[in-house]
């Protein structure tokens, strides 16, 4: 494990923005603090130097199989944090549990796989197609949605994410592409206005195949019980792009 100093902050402005372009893309405004806002900090210096992100082959790209966030106890926006790191190796898929803590006192839990794939198979993740119940969206579903490339531009800003794939059509195209790829986390976070109340303790998604930028697609949510909801987003054809839980929806 390794931890950072105090000195880690999520900056209201970038908190704000994140929310807005959350609101424009799903033309929903947000009734709180984007419960994905604080994975923004994945992305922040001080956090990356702990990490030792995992490095792809030569002919290999790097994905990301999940992203969690929990919410442990209220995370003022702006407050003083510091960063507690734990790295997982299992074969080709890299784990981390990232613990941020104010006045010492841990507050949310973010948990990331990241997994090592031959470029020639990074296009077969999307064989995977939901089934006509699981998308019935029993507490909802909406049709249409889409992400420009400015949206995701903007996105790229607020993370500090700087993999080519999102930005540079060349980089896409190699790996079978018509178009950037859509960041997981801007697609993850789109769930949440569509949830009821918008509110939401934890938050677990799991990425199946990218979503190409200006490729329309859908979000259909399920009860899974008391203060839980599943989402499952997907294509026009039902093929699969996430599945994503939320809890303390209320």
């Amino acid at each position: 494990m390794s931890a950072s100093g105090p000195g880690l902050r999520l900056e209201p402005a970038r908190v704000t923005d994140f929310a807005r372009l959350i609101a424009a893309i799903s033309g929903i405004d947000l009734p709180s603090v984007p419960v994905l806002a604080p994975a923004l900090l994945f992305s922040d210096s001080k956090v990356q130097r702990q990490l030792d992100m995992p490095r792809p082959g030569p002919n290999e790209v790097v994905v990301q199989d999940y992203q969690s966030v929990r919410h442990m106890a209220a995370l003022a926006v702006g407050d003083e944090l510091s960063a507690a790191v734990t790295r997982r190796d299992r074969g080709t898929t890299t784990e981390f549990d990232i613990t941020l803590s104010h006045a010492a006192r841990p507050c949310v839990v973010l948990k990331t796989a990241l997994r090592r794939v031959p470029r020639k198979d990074f296009t077969r993740r999307n064989a995977t197609r939901f089934t006509p119940g699981q998308i019935a969206g029993d507490a909802g579903r909406v049709d249409g949605l889409c992400i420009t490339q400015a949206q995701v531009s903007a996105y790229l800003g607020l993370s500090g994410d700087r993999n080519p794939i999102h930005s540079d059509p060349t980089e896409a195209a190699s790996l079978g592409f018509g178009a950037p790829i859509v960041p997981g986390l801007l697609l993850l976070a789109l769930v949440q206005p569509f949830a009821p109340a918008g509110r939401a303790t934890a938050f677990r998604g799991r990425f199946m195949a990218p979503l190409m930028v200006d490729q329309p697609f859908s979000i259909s949510l399920t009860h899974r019980g008391p203060g839980r909801l599943r989402a499952f987003i997907f294509t026009s054809n039902a093929g699969a792009l996430a599945l994503a839980d939320m809890q303390g929806i209320g």
